[in-house]
């Protein structure tokens, strides 16, 4: 396996202009359901016909919010198998991130 850990890594300010709207548009599109959240901090998602859950912070107040659009990239690049620009690119408002493809088609 490739440790990729050092060709990616976006600033800090880049990470914290990431609206948390766009976080839960991203979730959205795969089918994520926000769900009232236990935590009043925390935003609340459940996969669709799933047992899978997730929190994100519900403001981008946080003096972590950085690490945490952070780890929401990483951890969902690697769940859709995204490169991870690509899911930074969609957070910033472009195009949808399509899996990473193996091969080149034919």
């Amino acid at each position: 396996m490739i440790d990729c850990s050092s060709m990616w890594a976006p600033k800090p300010s880049v990470l914290q202009a990431i609206p948390v709207g766009a976080v839960g548009d991203f979730l959205t599109r795969r089918e994520w359901v926000q769900k009232p959240s236990s935590l009043p901090t925390s935003r609340y998602f459940e996969l669709k016909d799933s047992a899978l859950h997730y929190f994100f912070p519900a403001s981008d107040h946080l003096a972590d919010y950085p690490m945490r659009v952070l780890d929401f990239i990483e951890n969902f690049a690697r769940f859709y198998d995204l490169d991870p620009h690509a899911v930074l690119a969609e957070l910033q408002g472009g195009q949808r991130a399509e899996p990473v493809r193996a091969s080149v088609p034919a």
